[in-house]
């Protein structure tokens, strides 16, 4: 992906900006280390995530159930990724305790 850059900038001091956008963008989106693979709602179809701010919006607007414990902390960490910086890695397994709460196949890769 190329990003767009004043003329202004060196080459050199460009590269190094261009890395420093996509570190935050990364810090951000709150990227997994590992991503994870599950089966919507639709039988056979699968999705994988790989990031909070993926989790985040399928706990939103795709998945089976709006309520139960860990389905409100998977949430709730998701939100604490995405606004306060904390771990992604702690949404990712509040993510995987949703999907066995609310019986969401979780495919091994």
């Amino acid at each position: 992906m190329k990003m767009w850059l004043p003329p202004s900038v060196s080459s050199s001091s460009r590269s190094g900006e261009a890395r420093a956008l996509l570190k935050g963008k990364a810090m951000r989106d709150g990227l997994w280390s590992k991503p994870v693979t599950f089966e919507t709602p639709t039988l056979g179809v699968y999705r994988t995530i790989s990031s909070t701010s993926e989790a985040a919006g399928v706990l939103l607007y795709g998945w089976p159930t709006d309520e139960g414990p860990a389905f409100q902390a998977a949430q709730e960490k998701c939100l604490a990724v995405l606004e306060q910086g904390a771990d992604p890695e702690e949404a990712r397994q509040a993510f995987l305790l949703a999907a066995d709460e609310a019986d969401v196949f979780i495919r091994d890769d």
